[in-house]
């Protein structure tokens, strides 16, 4: 496994979602020093909340640069409804449910080639984490409900 990547085996595009509260900004330099922490030097680019962010973004791991993109939506956005209805059918259904109720923004961070979506599946978890939210792997099937 190279250095700077936390685990080999990722390819193609894909996207990772975490679930947070809008009244809670999830800042740039947390995310990025919870990251650090775990031997790696993380760097996000701009100090605005992630769940503000909108487009790619450049993040810098051990001096390289990797490109993720973020987009977010808010609990009155018809996606928030659509993945409330689809709970019932899920196997993590109730966890979603919970989150959905304790949270009110889902920040959807997507990376198109294997080490920014190694990156972007690290940033989403750490932010999930941090701030006590919950994160999905929608390519993988996995829900985890960090409130719980």
């Amino acid at each position: 496994m190279p250095a700077s990547s936390p685990a080999a085996g990722a390819a193609g595009p894909a996207e990772f979602h975490f679930f947070c509260k809008a009244g809670a900004p999830v800042a740039p330099a947390k995310v990025a020093r919870a990251m650090s922490s775990r031997g790696f030097a993380v760097e996000i680019a701009g100090e605005a909340p992630l769940h503000q962010r909108q487009g790619p973004v450049q993040i810098t791991v051990d001096g390289a640069p990797v490109t993720v993109s973020f987009s977010a939506i808010g609990a009155d956005h018809p996606e928030w409804a659509a993945l409330r209805a689809s709970a019932g059918g899920r196997p993590d259904g109730e966890q979603v449910l919970l989150a959905l109720k304790l949270t009110d923004t889902r920040v959807t961070v997507r990376a198109d080639d294997p080490r920014g979506v190694e990156w972007a599946r690290e940033l989403a978890r750490s932010a999930a984490l941090l701030h006590i939210g919950a994160f999905e792997n929608p390519g993988a099937g996995r829900f985890v409900n960090f409130s719980r």
